[in-house]
């Protein structure tokens, strides 16, 4: 039996031989492995269309990809090239978002994470990372180069996160490329037996009381220590509302002139608690906690909305920046004796 082909079926199909043809004369390589792609055509030629190659994945990786809930993932990523059971190390360690903010070739950035104590994270890290925070990827490439695939011609990739047309993709990047300055990197931060010894993460505690639909990844006890942030006097909460843009300084200035003081995260999450409407109609902004990255800029915690009702506390605003007109702050109002 004979098929015709035309019309738009006929451009689709001479579209894709193109294709192939182009993926390999790639000159850093095809990504694919030209043995297999020739064992494919030769079936498709040959109309043995149940013959085609089936590249195995394994049950563990297939598991860790349905749990991170990708619109697409490359066809590269799989177990026979990025195999799971190979990059477990021996020690417990925290997962960690490293941001350079420079462009940097691989082996610049490899210093860079060695340097300051972390190593590199896996394709079974990033996995474990993207299930647990689902907007990973959406705003920036996140990228774990502690697990590498060398094709049949010497080029070198690793696995990453980022966001198509349609949505978020596993997919993989040539590491002789050079990393532009929105690229991420996770890696790991061994344990250390001070971290075994302490008791539950208070800062987690306040959180999940919360009922937050996402947590910003910088976040953390180690960036925002709430022992730190408690006064020795008995106060109240109370929200101001300036209803006009400001700067940081002019904005505190008001608030010292009010006769307030600025509250903490752990206000922050307090009254969230407390409030579970706040964040969803203007931002909720605690200006006396503030943490500085590595590229000197400073921020604070902020509540807010992603648009669809669901609260979110992520470290949106620059505190050197200004704030909108919507903006709201958490204050102290100190009690009298």
């Amino acid at each position: 039996m004979a098929f015709s082909v035309a019309g738009d079926l006929y451009f689709e199909i001479d579209g894709q031989l193109h294709e192939i043809k182009r993926l390999l004369r790639q000159k850093r390589g095809c990504p694919y492995d030209p043995a297999l792609v020739k064992k494919a055509l030769q079936a498709i030629v040959e109309g043995r269309f149940d013959k085609l190659v089936e590249v195995p994945i394994s049950d563990e990786l297939q598991q860790l990809i349905g749990a991170c809930k990708f619109h697409s993932v490359d066809d590269n990523i799989m177990g026979e090239k990025f195999p799971l059971e190979d990059d477990q190390p021996d020690y417990e360690y925290s997962l960690e978002v490293l941001h350079l903010n420079k462009g940097l070739t691989t082996t610049e950035v490899l210093d860079e994470i060695k340097k300051q104590g972390y190593e590199v994270a896996s394709l079974r890290d990033l996995l474990v990372y993207c299930a647990e925070h689902s907007k990973v990827g959406l705003d920036w490439p996140l990228s774990a180069l502690g697990s590498t695939w060398q094709n049949v011609h010497g080029g070198q990739c690793c696995p990453f996160v980022w966001r198509d047309r349609n949505g978020r993709r596993l997919d993989f990047d040539w590491l002789e490329s050079r990393w532009i300055n929105y690229y991420r990197f996770l890696v790991r931060r061994k344990k250390t037996v001070s971290d075994e010894e302490t008791s539950p993460d208070e800062l987690q505690q306040l959180i999940g009381a919360c009922g937050f639909g996402y947590v910003e990844y910088n976040i953390t006890t180690e960036n925002f220590p709430l022992p730190d942030d408690q006064p020795d006097y008995e106060y109240s909460l109370e929200v101001l509302h300036f209803n006009k843009r400001l700067h940081t300084t002019a904005v505190l200035d008001e608030i010292k002139k009010q006769g307030y003081e600025v509250a903490s995260l752990r206000d922050l999450l307090v009254y969230c608690a407390e409030h579970q409407e706040v964040g969803l109609e203007w931002p909720l902004v605690a200006l006396g906690s503030v943490w500085q990255d590595l590229n000197g800029d400073r921020g604070c915690p902020c509540v807010w909305s992603d648009g669809n009702g669901q609260h979110l506390l992520t470290y949106l605003r620059w505190f050197d920046g200004g704030w909108g007109d919507r903006s709201r702050f958490l204050v102290r109002s100190k009690r009298q004796p």
